[in-house]
């Protein structure tokens, strides 16, 4: 990502009170449920708003508008606790989709062989697949259910998570926190995968190596396979995009097929309020497609 990239405004008020709104845990910490001591948490890493390369690559996959995706909106977000937000941007334990919903993303069935780390960026892209425009599931559901999956570090051993009942009953679940409950959330599967990718990509050699998989082996592995054949078109942007009305917004989006990023108003409201408004557009200002990037249709 570009050091020269300017510096990233804070997310606004009125963004955390739609976040806010939309989270069936009230603003309570998705994992230990506890309402003190939480912060707002992205699932796409936030930095990803100075990657142009990715965020266009993302773009061209989902169906969206080029220039639209923007890293704060709601379904990118969620509220954890202050502790338990550093060890995921760590890399200490990543929410995994259920099976259902990471076999829409990736119907073929994967080899059960273990799951390796590329030796390199080319040898991943290698043996990835670009996904087509709008090759994705059309997902719309008000909530989804995660699982917590923690990775073997030594943090994470260490780490015993009290999880808060709404009865006030308080539950300890130590490392591998086996028999935690599901995670009931409004984030949208594509930014989980996003981020569970990122996960497991941060994992040492040794690390993978101790990985318990489990029945989670094929997710783990299908949700990485995802994640290289979105990111394979950060390389070079097909050069048709330029003559896709919507990518290059001359036309109309999906309304909604991929999840919408602009967060449409409820049902119930008659107009959408200051809260939805940072939604419409890339957080830094979109720069015009590279060179490279338009090689193709030069052509």
């Amino acid at each position: 990502m570009s050091e020269k990239a300017s510096e990233l405004p804070p997310i606004s008020p009125s963004t955390i009170e739609s976040l806010r709104r939309a989270d069936p845990n009230g603003g309570r910490c998705i994992i230990t449920n506890e309402p003190f001591d939480v912060e707002v948490a992205h699932l796409l890493n936030r930095n990803y708003a100075k990657d142009d390369s990715m965020l266009s690559a993302l773009e061209w996959v989902w169906l969206m508008q080029r220039g639209s995706l923007h890293v704060d909106t709601r379904s990118n977000l969620c509220f954890m606790k202050k502790s338990l937000h550093k060890l995921f941007r760590k890399g200490g334990w990543i929410l995994l989709p259920t099976v259902e919903i990471v076999n829409m993303y990736l119907k073929e069935p994967i080899s059960s062989m273990p799951l390796k780390p590329p030796s390199s960026v080319a040898s991943s892209v290698q043996f990835s697949i670009p996904k087509a425009r709008g090759s994705l599931p059309d997902l719309q559901d008000e909530f989804y259910t995660y699982e917590l999956y923690p990775i073997p570090c030594k943090e994470m051993r260490a780490t015993t998570i009290h999880r808060h009942g709404d009865d006030g009953s308080v539950e300890s679940y130590p490392y591998p926190f086996v028999n935690f409950p599901k995670i009931k959330s409004h984030i949208h599967p594509r930014y989980v995968i996003l981020a569970a990718s990122r996960g497991l990509g941060q994992m040492s050699v040794s690390l993978t190596a101790e990985l318990d998989r489990g029945v989670a082996a094929g997710r783990l592995m299908k949700i990485q396979h995802v994640f290289r054949s979105w990111r394979v078109h950060a390389i070079q942007i097909p050069g048709i995009a330029r003559l896709d009305p919507v990518f290059m917004g001359l036309g109309k989006t999906d309304g909604g097929r991929c999840e919408d990023n602009r967060d449409q108003k409820d049902k119930n409201e008659e107009e959408e309020d200051d809260g939805y408004a940072t939604d419409d557009g890339r957080l830094l200002l979109t720069p015009p497609l590279s060179a490279m990037q338009c090689e193709e249709l030069e052509e």
